[in-house]
């Protein structure tokens, strides 16, 4: 897990470096870089509002149901693995 973390950071340091280079001048371009943190994060904000969204509907009706949080753990583990998957 630690790898990937490490392999995470990389990618993205080396995405905003080549953002922030100039070829012509060795300056850096502030712009973009704050242009692409903010559309990271909104991206972010959006996936992270579309599965609380669906998974506070998907408890609600197991609290109806009676059904256990381990059921809708393991529901919501198994939804979220098929839609980064298949989604």
């Amino acid at each position: 897990m630690r790898e990937l973390l490490i392999l995470l950071r990389i990618r993205l340091l080396s995405l905003f470096a080549s953002l922030a280079r100039s070829n012509k001048k060795k300056t850096t371009k502030t712009v973009g870089i704050v242009a692409v943190s903010l559309l990271f994060l909104f991206i972010f904000l959006v996936f992270a509002f579309l599965f609380f969204s669906v998974f506070a509907v998907m408890a609600m009706a197991m609290v109806t149901v009676g059904a256990d949080f381990s059921f809708y753990f393991a529901l919501a583990g198994m939804m979220a693995l098929a839609l980064s998957l298949f989604g």
